[in-house]
């Protein structure tokens, strides 16, 4: 089946996808609070105490669990002013947000782990835009990353005041650093800046926490690239 782009950008913008994701988060931690509470209350009362765990940690659980509730009734009463097909749309736009944002963060450990992971904002002059086409600008864009990288993530975005087009890319570099000449060829007096992307130590959830972040950003720009155009924009994957 063919995807609605006009109303996946409509569930975007009009809030139902976060209501949705607020109904879904706030149904997950009352299931997970109330499994917590059950527990410890099975446990205390088999055997009178369980070490460093008190009733009072009951009483916070239970505050948890009614503000939980509190959150899934007002997010279930905010979804009555969508449409059924829209909430069927957005659960759908939030379930492949969630599986996209997992490849996004395996992929950008990859790179990140490689210890010289470079952040890249690619932009062009005006004449790129008055002499190359959109699509024609992401497949050099593609080459350029084939030509200068190991592996690569890559994602279009648009400037917050003027959505001027540009590009994000999360990249490993077959160098050193990435050869800016050969940008600089494919088009002509426009910009490529380098972010090194630094990790406070080389502990694992060090490496995930900065690569789940990358992640993140990467897959909200797909989001926002669907808004902008209400067309697809798939996020640009190196083949390994």
């Amino acid at each position: 089946m063919k995807a609605n782009y006009n109303l996946k950008k409509q569930v975007l913008e009009n809030g139902c996808c976060n209501v949705v994701k607020k109904q879904s988060l706030s149904s997950y931690k009352m299931q997970q609070y109330k499994k917590e509470y059950d527990f410890i209350l099975n446990g205390l009362m088999l055997f009178g105490e369980i070490e460093n765990i008190s009733y009072n940690d009951l009483i916070e659980l239970n505050d948890k669990i009614e503000k939980s509730q509190e959150f899934y009734i007002k997010s279930s009463d905010n979804l009555k002013q969508y449409t059924k097909e829209e909430i069927e749309e957005a659960q759908k736009v939030n379930y492949a947000s969630y599986k996209r944002q997992n490849r996004l963060q395996q992929k950008a450990l990859e790179i990140i782990k490689s210890d010289s992971a470079i952040f890249l904002t690619l932009t062009f002059n005006d004449d790129v835009f008055s002499n190359m086409s959109k699509e024609t600008r992401k497949q050099k864009i593609t080459r350029f990353l084939k030509k200068t990288c190991n592996k690569y993530i890559a994602n279009i975005d648009y400037g917050a005041k003027n959505e001027r087009e540009h590009f994000h890319a999360l990249v490993e570099p077959k160098g050193d650093n990435i050869d800016n000449k050969v940008y600089y060829k494919m088009f002509y007096n426009s910009a490529i800046n380098f972010e090194r992307i630094k990790i406070t130590s080389k502990k694992n959830h060090d490496i995930e926490s900065t690569s789940k972040k990358v992640s993140k950003y990467v897959s909200k720009l797909t989001n926002h690239a669907i808004k902008e155009t209400t067309q697809q924009n798939r996020i640009i994957y190196s083949k390994n």
